[in-house]
């Protein structure tokens, strides 16, 4: 069972990645997106982002809101998935994380 020193590692090691991260529980709602995920989608970085369904953030990026509902379909009957994508021609990567939990 995850502890609250465990969340605080896990957070601290996320926000501190040069990758981006965006992290979505079961339902879609926003869990975590650290700032180079803001910058490879190029979102201003909001505190209100947790909790938002990711197809609201992400409105303007359709390929993304494809990949994560597809995810999403899965995730319900299984352990958390996980997709990386390049983001674009310049070798940012992204990853997109579902928890199951």
């Amino acid at each position: 069972m995850a502890t609250a020193a465990d969340d605080r590692f896990f957070r601290n090691m996320v926000t501190n990645m040069r990758n981006g991260v965006l992290a979505i529980d079961r339902e879609g709602r926003v869990v975590m997106i650290n700032e180079e995920a803001c910058r490879i989608l190029e979102i201003a970085p909001d505190a209100e982002d947790t909790g938002r369904h990711f197809s609201e953030l992400l409105r303007r990026h359709h390929d993304v809101v494809r990949i994560l509902a597809g995810g999403l379909r899965d995730v319900h009957a299984s352990e958390p998935r996980r997709a990386s994508a390049e983001a674009d021609g310049q070798g940012d990567r992204l990853h997109l994380v579902a928890r199951a939990g």
